[in-house]
């Protein structure tokens, strides 16, 4: 098999991370080979910072070198967070020398570029020489041929910004500057001949506090979809998202100011200290009501079921049995940092704590419960051993064993599993980067047993990639509708808020749903978040954060340790 030739473009002699990885990626295959890195350069120009996000025009002023200095600065104290973040060499940079790469140094066209551009026929020859199948340019700044000039070439460009908000500046600093809810990214194809540039895919994660930590976190997730543009542009499967028109009412962005910055160092170092200096910490609750009517009732009417001492309870789902309505939990032990399953019977007089219905040697949370075949099924979250695993009610509520593992060595978060039209449905938030962030991506499976160790992946999985409506937050089945519920995640926060939507269209090749509306957490005081809703018929029940002082907390712990020790 004749293996395709990919090459690099860049504007640095120095690979970044997201390159080497792409190299290492390529070398593992036999159907590709990159052995070519073009850089692009320009006059007394020598790109340096934050992965080639300073001006390339080579014409740089004062004050532009005044800023380029002063991020070069910011980025090198912050690298130093995100190696304690879980990106221990994502600033670093790698010599193309010792991956075996063959350099070829073009020198740009200048005279009125905000980007290093290349027009001149006699230097596009130097890359049509190199006979490519593909050329990747990942966020370089450069740009071979003008803005309507055809090359032969196809080009593939992972853009670290997402086009319809952002435009322009270092990738990922603009979103936490301006305290965005989502950060994006987006691939694009320029396909040999053709001066118009399509959209393969996009993808939205929340918006980090650190911009250096926002940038990593959308490098590492990206990462899989620029292997999976790869494959499908090199076979000729490759396919656009349909064009939108709409007007770009921000403006270009481009290299921060010294006095941006400042603003956004000061905003930072605020936001570190103020827990501290406030001595609080968030906790999460449950509430729940009845009601005839889930889509119309007053939230601030709902009763809350106090928290055990050093335990918080999240992730709150309804099951009627015998006409007696159970609300399954996660229980979290603030100590231990682990969650088990628990259950409440709630009435409309109260609520009692019948105890521990699930517990393993690692967390568990998000208990969904479904029927089948008169038995209880849960799956609950078991990310922590990245699996997916199905338990079969023994004896209600507190009795569950294992019953199947559906899934294994899967990033996974949150399942529901539910029967619709001829199969069963599986949506799972997966983390295709394989880092553990669960909040942006939503995977549907499907299969014609329950109990299949090979569920079918949808066609166009994921089939949301958006921090703002991807992550489940419970399933509501109403007069033969279905309603996924899901949260908001927003600036710098998990569980902002969440969602309701109407789910129109679900089969193998297509899911379509109608966001419906938003709930926000102002049915409380002091309540900061909200991220969980089921419904049974008659109890709604949902969840919220607040925040404890951390003296009280620590004072709860303590109780809980010493309740442990003694004898019962």
């Amino acid at each position: 098999m004749t293996r395709r030739k990919i090459g690099i473009l860049s504007t640095t002699h120095e690979l970044t991370k997201a390159q080497r990885d792409l190299v290492l990626w390529a070398r593992s295959s036999d159907r590709y080979t990159i052995s070519n890195l073009i850089v692009v350069v320009a006059p007394n120009y020598s790109p340096k910072g934050l992965h080639n996000g300073s001006s390339p025009s080579g014409k740089q002023s004062t004050a532009e070198k005044s800023r380029a200095v002063v991020l070069r600065i910011l980025t090198k104290l912050e690298s130093r967070l995100t190696k304690r973040s879980g990106y221990p060499n994502f600033f670093d940079n790698f010599d193309p020398d010792l991956l075996k790469l063959k350099v070829t140094v073009i020198t740009a066209d200048t005279s009125n570029s905000q980007s290093l551009q290349v027009g001149n026929l006699e230097k596009l020859d130097e890359v049509k020489a190199l006979e490519l199948d593909l050329v990747i340019d990942i966020d370089s700044g450069a740009n071979l041929g003008g803005p309507s000039q055809a090359v032969p070439w196809n080009i593939l460009l992972l853009s670290y910004k997402d086009n319809r908000l952002n435009m322009g500046g270092p990738a990922g600093f603009w979103e936490s500057a301006q305290g965005q809810k989502s950060t994006g990214f987006m691939l694009g194809l320029r396909q040999s001949g053709e001066t118009e540039w399509n959209v393969l895919s996009r993808g939205n994660i929340s918006t980090s506090f650190l911009f250096t930590i926002n940038h990593a976190r959308l490098c590492e997730k990206a990462q899989p979809f620029l292997y999976s543009a790869i494959d499908k542009i090199l076979v000729g499967q490759a396919t656009f998202l349909e064009a939108t028109e709409a007007p770009f009412d921000s403006r270009p962005m481009s290299l921060p100011t010294v006095k941006t910055q400042a603003r956004y160092i000061w905003s930072s170092l605020k936001r570190i200290f103020r827990n501290r200096r406030l001595y609080r910490t968030l906790r999460w609750n449950v509430a729940y009501q009845f009601t005839s009517s889930w889509q119309n009732i007053s939230f601030w009417k709902s009763f809350t079921i106090k928290n055990p001492a050093g335990r918080y309870l999240a992730d709150p789902f309804m099951v009627k049995e015998n006409g007696k309505h159970y609300c399954f939990v996660e229980d979290f032990s603030v100590e231990l940092r682990k969650g088990v399953i628990a259950v409440y019977e709630v009435s409309p007089h109260g609520y009692e704590d019948l105890g521990t219905a699930l517990e393993e040697d690692f967390h568990l949370s998000y208990p969904f419960i479904f029927s089948h075949e008169g038995h209880l099924y849960m799956c609950p979250e078991t990310a922590q051993i990245r699996e997916i695993r199905l338990y079969v009610c023994k004896e209600f509520p507190t009795k569950w064993e294992l019953s199947a593992v559906l899934m294994r060595d899967v990033d996974a978060a949150d399942t529901s599993i539910f029967w619709h039209h001829d199969r069963w449905w599986m949506f799972s938030n997966i983390c295709s980067a394989d880092i553990g962030e669960h909040g942006s991506e939503l995977h549907i499976f499907h299969s014609k047993e329950l109990f299949s160790s090979s569920w079918t992946a949808h066609t166009n999985n994921p089939v949301v990639f958006d921090s703002r409506w991807a992550r489940n937050a419970g399933l509501i089945f109403d007069q033969k509708k279905i309603f996924r519920v899901h949260q908001r995640q927003g600036f710098d926060a998990y569980g902002e808020a969440f969602g309701v939507s109407e789910i129109t269209h679900l089969s193998e090749k297509k899911f379509s749903e109608n966001n419906l509306f938003i709930v926000e957490p102002n049915f409380f005081p002091r309540s900061l978040g909200t991220h969980t809703l089921n419904y049974d018929g008659e109890v709604v029940v949902f969840d919220y954060a607040d925040t404890v002082k951390l003296l009280s907390q620590s004072f709860a712990n303590l109780n809980s340790k010493i309740k442990r020790l003694l004898p019962k």
